[in-house]
């Protein structure tokens, strides 16, 4: 796929018209999947040559190729030296390289660069300058898809926050720009929309509010020092009730700020639990992404026997009851919960054997009289068999006697009949 050639003198906005192959290819593989891969070095060595330019149309469809043989580990220590020094040839005002506006700031923290690039720096400075997208009280409401730059941009490099010297201040900075968009947008959720409107401004609204309160959640509370989380606590009160009264999801906030140490601990896990029975899907889905979080948090220790299996029974019970639209959040979020080793999850064992059974038929695509809806099976029975093969590992590691549901889950995978995204966890 390396060799396949790429069209060049594009221009924008034409550069999709002709995609390179490789932007259909996952960009997480696994290490042994990586290493199989084998590239002559003389065609990385021509994509470095024509990416070594000042066109930034030229660096743009070379870039994504290059960035992921990086990734993969393909190149050598001097390919490695010649693809930072090109890449940062050119760059725009913020510092960064030049062009490349598709990949989040945070993405190029993640390449080697040369010596003198302060790029935490640049990183800290770039993030201090986000806007949020402020309608106010014009007439018109850009549609945008639920897509938030900003908040992608701060979410995206939440990990080199820490290295980028991300602190309380700037913490408490971007909280304060945050309740200055939503007290100014809020009053759209209550503009009646036209029925027969082809996108919905409300979903857009809140997809974006969603995107922001997840920011508060990983980029703001986190960094807060005891003192400016009393000076901000009213605030923070209120904007969680305000966007829970419209739907938007606001468990993770209140899981992080559980985390912070709230002292209304049992109220915020009671109102996070009563989430994942919501009727609205994504409520519940993120209601059982927060219930983990609170789980595997750093803070785990703190949380008693008791209180933990109040987190993990609404995770299990989604499990054993089979409600396809969470299905997928609590499979996965449950294998996390157990990778982690740092809850009791055995107890349980038996309700989530039962779901794991009852799984197994409902999300086969030839059972007509399942609930699931056929759209959303394949997605479950992929995570389903991922948890059933991490259960067989335990099981076989201690000795134990595998149990019917995962045998047949073994089955299953190893099946010729099924899908390769199935079969591919039980490798």
């Amino acid at each position: 796929m390396s060799e396949i050639p790429i069209v060049e003198n594009q221009r924008h906005p034409d550069l999709y018209e002709f995609p390179d192959p490789i932007f259909f290819v996952e960009r997480a593989i696994s290490q042994s999947i990586a290493e199989q891969i084998t590239i002559k070095s003389e065609v990385i060595n021509d994509l470095l040559n024509k990416f070594d330019s000042s066109e930034v149309d030229q660096r743009y469809m070379f870039f994504d190729r290059l960035s992921r043989i990086f990734e993969y580990g393909l190149m050598t220590n001097h390919q490695i030296q010649a693809f930072s020094n090109s890449l940062w040839k050119v760059v725009d005002a913020s510092g960064f390289p030049k062009g490349l506006n598709r990949f989040y700031k945070s993405y190029f923290l993640t390449i080697p660069r040369p010596p003198g690039i302060a790029i935490e720096k640049m990183y800290h400075e770039f993030l201090l300058k986000l806007e949020f997208p402020v309608v106010g009280n014009s007439n018109t409401y850009p549609i945008s898809g639920g897509v938030c730059r900003p908040c992608s941009e701060i979410l995206g490099g939440v990990k080199f926050l820490k290295s980028a010297e991300w602190n309380s201040n700037d913490a408490v900075e971007l909280f304060n720009k945050i309740i200055f968009w939503w007290n100014q947008d809020k009053q759209h959720f209550r503009i009646k929309e036209v029925s027969s409107a082809f996108v919905s401004r409300n979903k857009d609204l809140r997809d974006k509010f969603f995107l922001g309160g997840r920011v508060i959640a990983d980029a703001i509370i986190p960094f807060l020092s005891g003192e400016h989380i009393l000076q901000v606590d009213h605030q923070l009160k209120q904007l969680i009730e305000e966007m829970s009264d419209f739907n938007i999801p606001v468990s993770e906030i209140r899981a992080s700020y559980l985390e912070s140490g709230a002292l209304e601990a049992s109220t915020y896990i009671d109102k996070i639990t009563a989430d994942v029975f919501s009727e609205d899907d994504i409520v519940a889905a993120r209601a059982i992404i927060a219930l983990a979080r609170l789980l595997n948090s750093d803070n785990a220790e703190a949380i008693d026997h008791l209180k933990r299996m109040t987190l993990l029974s609404p995770i299990v019970e989604a499990i054993k009851w089979r409600r396809s639209s969470v299905l997928p959040a609590a499979l996965y979020q449950l294998k996390k919960v157990i990778e982690m080793k740092k809850t009791q999850w055995e107890e349980t064992t038996g309700s989530i054997l039962i779901g794991l059974e009852h799984i197994a038929n409902e999300s086969n695509l030839v059972n007509s009289e399942s609930q699931i809806p056929a759209e959303e099976r394949l997605i479950i029975r992929e995570h389903a068999a991922a948890l059933a093969y991490f259960l067989f590992v335990i099981h076989k590691s201690e000795g134990k006697p595998i149990p019917r549901a995962i045998k047949l889950w073994m089955q299953i995978c190893k099946s010729d009949d099924e899908f390769a995204e199935i079969k591919n966890q039980w490798l």
